[in-house]
């Protein structure tokens, strides 16, 4: 008789070798060209600040040893939240295909801290990401 279920050891994924200097200006670079040419135009294609309206901003800063984008969220508004939730789903479906989902939900958990006061924002998030939110 097989077994229905059956656990398998798998070798942890092999660490990333940390950049040096010059690789990470080259990172650094080529992260930026690819944030100001395809993920603002698609994501962000005009900013006019109002005061009704959320800055959403896109940008890349070093954690460890990787390279990471963040959403930045400034003020309440739905229109921003959506933009944001949206860009978000699609960074976590770049995370799925990188393999590195554990990474993204940290740091979408990350956003549900620093921005829990924003009842609407969470709640879009967690309609988006309900499997990946905190019981």
């Amino acid at each position: 008789m097989a077994r229905k279920n059956q656990w398998i050891r798998v070798s942890p994924r092999e660490k990333a070798a940390a950049a040096d200097d010059l690789e990470k200006q080259a990172i650094i670079m080529a992260c930026g060209a690819f944030i100001d040419g395809i993920l603002k135009p698609r994501f962000l294609p005009e900013i006019r600040q109002t005061e009704w309206n959320c800055v959403v901003d896109i940008k890349g800063s070093w954690a460890g040893n990787r390279y990471r984008f963040e959403v930045e969220i400034e003020r309440r508004n739905a229109s921003g939240y959506d933009k944001a939730t949206s860009l978000l789903v699609d960074l976590k479906t770049i995370a799925d295909e990188d393999g590195d989902t554990a990474d993204f939900t940290r740091r979408l958990h990350s956003i549900l801290e620093n921005h829990a006061r924003k009842e609407r924002l969470i709640a879009r998030l967690n309609v988006s990401f309900a499997a990946l939110m905190p019981s």
